[in-house]
Parts: structure tokens; C-alpha cells; sequence
């Protein structure tokens, strides 16, 4: 039996292995649920408005706009390429239970009309799906089909018009350039801004590990001392680990609101006030729902701590 001796001489028990297990899935399944749920009800609808504002804009004017940008010698260097997802194969809306009848196999995209489409067409739709599908990696072949199914749902949503991605190095923009061409300004701005890029998206892959870190380590209980220099630090980190959360975030935020002005500086030349203020409106959304997600990550860990620590709270041993 582990037992905590306390300054004021109380005594208090170890949680067993099964208690504390318990109490960690307990909390990761809160952090996720919790995240989730919020980012859904408060994200959504901003996510609505992007595709508003979007379609405020004179597709037409954006259009000439991005050619006459692409033009540019400080633009034309960095060999920046457009995949069109208006002009690629169209797809249904992917479901869920076609991908879940066999976990075994890979099921290939089952909606395109590939006889009306010219080569380079095929072959831009064919590294478009490559691409998708290193966002979902496969940690297991039993999950091959769920990641098919995530990438096609990416690509549907793209082809809708309801989001657009830059990849980088290589400055591809994936966009639908007749429902959403207003998004490629914002992606342009990616495209300007790499190492700055490369550095939130350092800070975003620690989050994990600060959740994980959180949630397999202990609270400490009243008048417990601290065995080291090192264990302070622990307690102290996880006490506060909610704003280390958020601060992890952080530099995707201010990379998001950076890549929005850049791009609206960048586009401002070319288009009229109107479809410059429905581009601001787009770019403030798209903002907010950064600042969003990175509320409710901070919110959603402080209420896994909450839940977890009660469950493996040290027991007082009565004298």
C-alpha cells in the first residue's frame, strides 16, 4: 500500500492501477467529448457564415483578381499551383456505413465519372486523394477504409466549397474556384508567411503530449511536499496546464489572423470595396473560429482534470 505523508501529519492512500486507469479514460474521454461538442455548436455556425460571405463576392472579380496576383513577380516565383475542385471528378457525400462493411480493405472512391475527364485532370485528382490521405495516415490496416472515408469527406467538403487547405513547401492551394474563390486569398497569405507556418504547426503537434502529460499525472493533496525541483515543476505545469494548452495554440491563431491580413493585403489592389468588406467578414469568421477552438481546448482539459482527479483522489486514512 502507497502511502502520502502531509506536512500537518494526515496520511492519505494511493489509488490502485485500475482506479487511476479508470480515472484517465474517464478524462480523455471528457477532454474529447467536451472539445468536440463546443467546437461543433459554436464553430458550425461561423463555418455557415464563411460560406456566406463567401458567396457575397463577385466570382468573377476574384477570379481576375487571383490571375492578376499569380502575376506578380514577388507571387510568381514561389510557382504557385491552383488545383481546381470545380473542374475536378465531382463525388457524392461519403457514407459512413459503405466504409464501415469491411475493415480489411481499402474501398476506392466510388463516385467518379472519369469518361468526361481528360488526363490531366485524372492525374491532378489522383494526387489530390494522395494528399487527403496522408491526413488521416494509416496506424493499422484494420483502419485503411476509415481513413478512405475521412479523406473522401475532406474532399467533398472542398468540393463544396466549405473549406479550403495551402500545402506547403510545394504551394499548391486546394479551392473550389466557383463557390468559395474568395478562400484563396486567405491561403495565398499561407503561402507568403512559410516559416511562420512551420513553427505553429511545431507548437500545435505538442498539444497532445501536454493532454496526455496532464491526465497521467497526479493532483497533490493538501500539505503534500514536493520531492524535487523536478516534481515541482510538474505540479506546477499541470496546475496550469489548461493555458499551456491554449498558449500551444496560440501560434496557429496569430499564423490564421496573419495569413487573413497578408491575404487581404494582397488582394485589396485588385477588387472593389464591397467584395473587400464581404472578404474582411469572411476573414474575421474564419478567425473566430481559431480563437474558438482554442478556448474550448483550454476549457475542455480543465474539466478532464476536474473529472479525473476526483476519481483518483488519494484516499484520507482515518487515525
Amino acid at each position: 500500500m502507497k502511502i502520502i505523508n502531509t506536512n500537518n501529519g494526515e496520511e492519505y492512500k494511493k489509488r490502485n492501477f485500475l482506479i487511476n486507469s479508470i480515472a484517465v479514460t474517464a478524462g480523455t474521454a471528457a477532454y474529447l467529448t467536451g472539445k468536440s461538442a463546443v467546437n461543433y455548436s459554436l464553430c458550425r455556425p461561423l463555418a455557415k457564415n464563411i460560406t456566406k460571405y463567401g458567396k457575397q463576392t463577385d466570382t468573377v472579380e476574384i477570379n481576375n483578381a487571383i490571375n492578376s496576383i499569380l502575376k506578380e513577380p514577388k507571387t510568381a516565383d514561389k510557382n504557385i499551383r491552383i488545383i481546381d475542385f470545380d473542374k475536378l471528378p465531382k463525388i457524392q457525400d461519403p457514407n459512413i456505413e459503405d466504409y464501415l462493411k469491411n475493415l480489411y480493405e481499402s474501398v476506392p472512391p466510388k463516385y467518379k465519372d472519369k469518361n468526361c475527364c481528360s488526363k490531366w485532370v485524372l492525374e491532378q485528382e489522383a494526387y489530390v486523394m494522395d494528399v487527403l490521405k496522408k491526413f488521416c495516415p494509416n496506424r493499422a490496416k484494420s483502419f485503411k477504409s476509415i481513413n478512405d472515408y475521412f479523406a473522401q469527406k475532406y474532399r467533398y467538403a472542398l468540393q463544396e466549397g466549405r473549406t479550403a487547405i495551402a500545402l506547403l513547401p510545394k504551394n499548391d492551394i486546394f479551392v473550389n474556384l466557383k463557390k468559395l474563390p474568395s478562400a484563396t486569398f486567405h491561403e495565398l497569405g499561407h503561402i507568403m508567411n512559410p516559416k511562420i507556418n512551420i513553427i505553429a504547426v511545431s507548437c500545435k503537434k505538442v498539444l497532445p503530449f501536454i493532454v496526455g502529460a496532464t491526465l497521467l499525472t497526479r493532483k497533490k493533496v493538501d500539505g503534500e511536499e514536493y520531492k524535487n525541483n523536478i516534481d515541482k515543476t510538474i505540479s506546477i505545469a499541470r496546475k496550469n496546464a489548461p493555458f499551456i494548452a491554449m498558449a500551444s495554440l496560440l501560434p496557429t491563431v496569430g499564423t490564421e489572423a496573419l495569413a487573413s491580413y497578408k491575404g487581404t493585403q494582397i488582394a485589396r489592389p485588385y477588387i472593389s470595396k464591397k467584395t473587400l468588406n464581404s472578404l474582411t467578414k469572411l476573414h474575421l469568421t474564419g478567425a473566430g473560429t481559431y480563437l474558438i477552438t482554442m478556448a474550448t481546448t483550454g476549457l475542455a482539459l480543465w474539466g478532464a482534470m476536474k473529472i479525473k482527479d476526483k476519481i483518483s483522489a488519494p484516499k484520507l486514512i482515518e487515525n
